[in-house]
């Protein structure tokens, strides 16, 4: 994708049970501009659940821990 001068990628996410579109960013200057609304969102993260509130609707999306697991334990992050 990127040899194709793709900046920027939508795909579904693997780790909810939901149809929630997922973006990937290749390089920064696909975040020059965006074809949507901006929205703040806070995020918060404790040892049980993922939670992120939308602050224009007030919907609050909560994810639990093991959504995030694989195979019993949470991946360790990519270098």
């Amino acid at each position: 994708m990127r040899e194709e001068g793709i900046e920027a990628f939508e795909y579904l996410g693997a780790r909810t049970r939901e149809s929630l579109v997922r973006m990937g960013v290749f390089t920064p200057a696909a975040l020059v501009s965006t074809p949507f609304d901006p929205v703040e969102i806070t995020g918060e993260v404790n040892v049980d659940h993922a939670s992120f509130l939308s602050h224009d609707d007030g919907t609050v999306h909560r994810f639990p821990r093991e959504l995030f697991l694989v195979e019993g334990e949470l991946p360790q992050a990519a270098v």
